[in-house]
């Protein structure tokens, strides 16, 4: 089967399935193997690709997406993020093949991170309902947070290095040095003024690479987790988020606040760094986070 190449190098072929590439995504060794999982793709049927380098260009992948029934993502939680916001609400199903860094969503689901795997298990697997998220104007499908964790995919996000160790090695020097926020926030009634360490809204169970922040939460329960934890030395900061990671059997340490909702609302003096699934977005005061039960369809 042969395929028509574009100025923008995107590659169509007209049938099924429609699979969105992000050649950007997760290390050059991820890159590699994405070429490769490439190559192999093209000789599979009912196949549709389209190349996506430029971040900002979307156009294409709007108009693309109107012609197919399945959107399979090749990439991280970043590129799964940006293409599902024009499948909520839809009859469009979206196929996961996990080639980034994290992979928070495809673990949460059991998607196999082998792409041959996964690619395998999505030509025979049923789609389920999910809840989405969303703060302000963006919307998530893992966790969202305006606190140590939002610092750390600021300044992962501007390293041009990919891939766990980096992931680990601004962790392990920000730990040390990053300042709690004051905030106030309000649910169920109730508001709460307080300096954190971490507050974070989970709608997924973890950050990908298995780095679990809300072990308990669901992704179809239409709730989200809420996970804060106040000013710490960081020593305590540490050893709290080690026990968080690790899903021990001390996360339920009185340090660590947890409460399940629907709405929260939250303010502050300063401009504070945002981030959805693992990408930094631009710092804001007032956010304002949602969860909308049963919105998108994703073979599992």
């Amino acid at each position: 089967m042969q395929g028509t190449t574009s100025s923008k190098k995107s590659y169509y072929f007209h049938n099924k399935y429609l699979c969105i590439v992000n050649p950007n995504a997760g290390s050059r060794f991820l890159k590699k193997k994405q070429i490769r999982f490439i190559h192999f793709l093209k000789s599979q049927p009912n196949v549709n690709f389209l190349i996506w380098e430029i971040k900002q260009d979307l156009n294409e992948i709007k108009n693309k997406i109107k012609e197919h029934e399945y959107i399979i993502v090749i990439g991280g939680d970043g590129t799964v993020n940006e293409i599902s916001k024009f499948l909520i609400g839809t009859n469009k199903k979206l196929g996961i093949i996990p080639l980034g860094s994290g992979n928070g969503l495809a673990r949460t689901l059991g998607i196999p991170l082998n792409p041959y795997k996964a690619w395998a298990h999505i030509l025979k697997c049923n789609p389920i309902s999910i809840d989405v998220g969303f703060v302000n104007d963006y919307l998530f499908l893992c966790t969202s947070g305006i606190g140590f964790d939002a610092e750390v995919a600021h300044l992962f996000n501007q390293s041009k290095n990919r891939g766990l160790w980096m992931y680990l090695k601004v962790i392990a020097k920000q730990i040390f040095i990053y300042k709690s926020k004051l905030i106030e926030f309000t649910f169920d009634n109730k508001t709460i003024k307080k300096k954190v360490f971490l507050f974070t809204c989970a709608n997924a169970g973890q950050y990908g690479n298995n780095f679990y922040i809300a072990p308990n939460a669901k992704i179809d329960d239409g709730n989200l987790d809420l996970v804060v934890i106040p000013k710490l030395t960081p020593l305590k900061s540490f050893l709290v988020l080690f026990q968080l990671i690790i899903k021990s059997d001390l996360h339920n340490n009185y340090l660590i606040q947890r409460y399940r909702v629907k709405r929260i609302r939250v303010s502050s003096k300063q401009f504070l760094k945002l981030h959805i699934d693992g990408d930094s977005c631009n710092p804001e005061k007032y956010f304002l986070f949602t969860i909308k039960p049963s919105s998108l369809l994703v073979l599992k």
